[in-house]
């Protein structure tokens, strides 16, 4: 392997070399030195399409030349070879929080979401969600709708619709809600959150009464940001069905009527999937719900509750803070068996609680 060079002038003179490895040192070398004077010749090798050359060109316009870089990158995402293209799809991708330019943008649109390689449309997706204006969502949103596209190229185009987080995008990220494959709906799902209308609410509490516990776990954190009008009108229905969807909408209504989802939480602690169980238990502690000190002392001694759900409950437990639930939970923590382990460390975090707030009002 030939030395990396030391100096600038050594820097240009081997990246006019013939050897790709020296010349691949020296353009890791300009990226180092920040030597804005190899721009041009990057961009030469750029053009060039050499597979090897390529993608380190552009990972060096990317950090010498910043917007200047776009140009020439938006123009290598028409390049023949599909390594090329790739490449500089990337590199557009790795300046995040830098609006792209516009040819930059018009580039990705048209020619990375409608290229052949797979590759290049997953990360042309991607990278508009990072970087891209409101413009590309109608591109987003088609590309998602394609038929025949596949599942990771979905995936990524709902994920850049949900960054973008502009209402436009509704009609493509309702549908990408509801096909029930994870990758697309979970980001379609969690955006629908912050639309937070009725129609949103509405899409939140169809995915809530779903088979898929993820997904409807996703959709019961969304609908948390929920207003509180949306989030009653969507899921107060659902507290008369029985079993998960019941239990579900309880999460979601317990910030707004902690006593009348209460019911439905007690079950949900006892009866619901694991995910739903932890979500219920810190509900009943946040809303500091007295009845519920003997379902949850019961649950977090339980020979057969999952840990996640035995430190939510224990957690609940101490956020009530009645002498009645910080007695059970001592007496938890003292006797051998199952939750002793969650009731020591949630008293742990009780009394770190306190010091630090003892410290704030001691200052």
């Amino acid at each position: 392997m030939p030395p990396a060079p030391e100096t600038p002038e050594a820097v240009l003179r081997q990246l006019g070399s013939t050897d790709v490895r020296v010349c691949a040192r020296a353009l890791l070398a300009a990226a180092r030195m920040n030597m804005k004077s190899a721009a041009p010749r990057a961009r030469a090798i750029l053009r060039a399409e050499d597979l090897v050359l390529a993608p380190l060109a552009c990972a060096v316009l990317t950090r010498l030349e910043a917007e200047a870089a776009d140009e020439a990158l938006a123009r290598a995402l028409g390049s023949r070879r599909g390594e090329v293209r790739l490449a500089a799809a990337r590199a557009l991708g790795a300046a995040a929080g830098r609006p792209l330019s516009g040819a930059a943008e018009r580039a990705l649109a048209a020619r990375a979401l409608r290229d052949r390689d797979a590759r290049v449309r997953a990360v042309g997706a991607r990278t508009l969600g990072l970087r891209g204006s409101d413009r590309s969502i109608r591109a987003l949103g088609r590309a998602l709708d394609r038929s025949g596209e596949i599942s990771p190229v979905r995936a990524e185009c709902a994920l850049a619709l949900a960054r973008r987080g502009d209402a436009r995008g509704r009609r493509w990220l309702a549908r990408a809600a509801s096909t029930g494959h994870a990758a697309e709906a979970a980001p379609a799902l969690d955006c629908l959150g912050d639309l937070g209308d009725a129609d949103a609410a509405a899409r939140l509490a169809a995915a809530a009464r779903g088979e898929d516990p993820f997904l409807a776990g996703v959709a019961v954190d969304a609908a948390a940001r929920l207003p509180r009008e949306a989030a009653r009108d969507a899921f107060g229905p659902l507290l008369a069905e029985r079993g998960r969807p019941r239990w579900r909408a309880a999460v979601v209504l317990a910030p707004h009527d902690a006593r009348g989802a209460a019911g439905a939480l007690l079950e949900a602690v006892e009866r619901a999937d694991s995910s739903t169980r932890v979500r219920a238990a810190r509900a009943l502690g946040q809303a500091r719900e007295a009845r519920a000190v003997g379902v949850l002392v019961r649950v977090l001694a339980g020979t057969g509750t999952p840990g996640s759900v035995r430190t939510a409950c224990a957690r609940a437990l101490a956020a009530i803070g009645s002498a009645e639930a910080l007695e059970s939970l001592r007496f938890a923590a003292d006797a051998p068996g199952p939750g002793r382990r969650e009731a020591v460390a949630a008293l742990r975090e009780l009394a770190a609680a306190e010091a630090r707030r003892e410290e704030r009002e001691g200052r």
